[in-house]
C-alpha cells in the first residue's frame, strides 16, 4: 500500500511540474504570439529539437527555413491544409509563416501570413473581418473557416511542443 501511495505522489509531482502549453487564438487582425515555458530547458537545445521536429515534420526540411539565426530564431515558411464543414467538407491549401524565438527555459511561437490563396488571396485572420472588426461575408462560413484555420495552426503548434518536450531516445 505504501508502495502504491509513494508511486501517486510522484507520478502527480511530475504530472504538474510539466509545462503548460497555451493553443493559438486568432484576433481580428493577428495571431498573438504564444510564449510557452519549458523547465530548465537550454536555449540551445530548445533549439535543436525543434530543427529535429521541422526534419521529421516537413518532406522538404531545406526549403523550409527561411531565416535561422543559431540558438536565438528560427523563421519557417509553411504549406499545410485546412478544413471545415459546410454542405460537405471543404479542404483548402494554408501558407503560413512561423517565427519562433528561443531563450532559456522558454520558446516564443507566432503564426504570421496565413492565408489560403485558393479563397481570394488574402491573410487570414484579417480576411475575415473588415475594418471595424466586424465580420465579412457570410458569417456562419467565416466561423468555420476560423476554426478549420486555427485547427491546423494548433496541431502544428502543438506537435513541436510535444517533439520539445519527448525525452531524447537512446539506444
Amino acid at each position: 500500500m505504501k508502495k502504491i501511495i509513494v508511486a501517486l505522489l510522484f507520478l502527480s509531482i511530475s504530472v504538474f511540474s510539466q509545462s503548460k502549453c497555451d493553443s493559438i487564438v486568432m484576433t481580428t487582425v493577428d495571431y498573438p504570439a504564444v510564449i510557452v515555458n519549458v523547465d530548465s530547458a537550454l536555449a540551445k537545445d530548445l533549439f535543436n529539437k525543434t530543427k529535429s521536429w521541422i526534419n521529421r515534420y516537413f518532406k522538404n526540411p531545406e526549403k523550409v527555413i527561411i531565416v535561422a539565426e543559431d540558438n536565438v530564431y528560427l523563421r519557417l515558411s509553411g504549406l499545410d491544409e485546412f478544413s471545415f464543414q459546410f454542405m460537405g467538407t471543404a479542404t483548402y491549401s494554408l501558407n503560413y509563416d512561423c517565427e519562433i524565438s528561443f531563450k532559456d527555459s522558454k520558446y516564443k511561437i507566432q503564426f504570421i501570413n496565413v492565408m489560403s490563396k485558393e479563397l481570394k488571396p488574402q491573410s487570414y485572420p484579417a480576411g475575415f473581418f473588415n475594418e471595424n472588426g466586424e465580420m465579412k461575408g457570410i458569417k456562419k462560413i467565416n466561423l468555420k473557416m476560423q476554426k478549420g484555420v486555427l485547427k491546423t495552426l494548433n496541431r502544428i503548434h502543438f506537435e513541436l511542443y510535444n517533439s520539445i518536450l519527448k525525452p531524447a531516445e537512446g539506444w
